[in-house]
């Protein structure tokens, strides 16, 4: 499929200031403990602050991590209030904490104020499966992980490991405040597609109300021969690159589907796609001079 693409001035832009990025040492402290759902103390857990400023720019962060007792002590400007929370952990064993989940501190100038305890789930149960790649275990695969999210308990992510196995840690509280977890492969299909080849189509990118213990979680990507391939120009022949292609719409098992790819120097663009319906449109950089494409195609199969 070929497109065109008219020439014009791009329409004017306000004029848009660099937000300043600030380092300053702090002058006060946040103190505090992290405990899991036992009452046990977190080792390891990353506690993160935010204090908005006054002006236009980037809130104020900090950071501390926990010791062997659960306990951190972040530094801060004081003066101001700060939202408190769980920003991660350096271990496995815990969920990543709720990210709604926050208590809001005030210190003042070269005070030292005590917050609130805070939670995190500790992990007791796995779940498990396999990555395929046409009904083929995956091997070599790069920095593949598969998450599990949990609106309440958190979020936990592992590694694919060298066979194509994984073995999620989770919270088997999960399985009755929210039904379970959704299980997702963290897999991006583009210039940065972990080691995937490029003509491929995950059959399940995600599941639903997955429980605790739960084995035989499997995703399967599956090799695409077809698609659809062509150049973008502009109204005098010439050839753009940098385009955007998009394509959306449903496959022949009616499953949804979209993929996206950009056009090269020469404005050749490719794009794998599995049998199905789909719609297709072009999109210019907001810096190029183009202002019009003949950018819809609709129904293709």
């Amino acid at each position: 499929l070929s497109m065109f693409c008219l020439m014009f001035p791009p329409p004017p832009r306000s004029t848009l200031f660099p937000s300043p990025t600030l380092f300053r040492s702090g002058d006060a402290s946040i103190v505090g403990y992290v405990n899991d759902q036992y009452g046990n103390p977190a080792e390891g857990i990353i506690v993160r602050g935010e204090s908005d400023l006054e002006f236009d720019g980037p809130d104020l962060m900090a950071q501390a991590v926990t010791d062997s007792s659960g306990y951190y002590n972040m530094s801060v400007l004081g003066g101001r209030c700060w939202e408190i929370r769980v920003g991660g952990s350096n271990s496995s064993n815990y969920m990543i904490g709720n990210y709604d989940d926050e208590i809001d501190v005030c210190v003042d100038i070269d005070g030292t104020a005590e917050a609130e305890d805070l939670m995190v789930y500790a992990t007791d149960s796995y779940i498990s499966g396999t990555v395929y790649l046409d009904n083929i275990p995956l091997s070599n695969n790069i920095d593949l992980e598969v998450r599990a999210w949990s609106n309440d308990i958190g979020e936990n992510e592992t590694n694919v490991l060298e066979d194509g196995t994984y073995n999620l840690p989770v919270a088997s509280e999960a399985d009755n405040i929210n039904n379970g977890y959704q299980i997702e492969l963290d897999y991006w299909n583009g210039n940065n597609n972990f080691g995937i080849p490029e003509n491929v189509y995950l059959e399940e990118e995600y599941y639903n109300n997955i429980q605790s213990g739960s084995d035989g979680i499997d995703f399967n990507f599956i090799t695409i021969y077809g698609g659809i391939e062509g150049y973008i120009a502009d109204d005098s022949g010439n050839p753009l690159g940098d385009m955007g292609v998009s394509t959306y719409g449903y496959t022949l098992d009616n499953k949804y589907y979209s993929s996206w790819a950009e056009s090269n120097s020469e404005g050749y663009y490719k794009l794998y796609m599995p049998p199905g319906l789909y719609d297709i449109n072009i999109y210019p950089d907001y810096d190029s001079d183009i202002y019009y494409c003949s950018s819809s195609f609709n129904d293709i199969e």
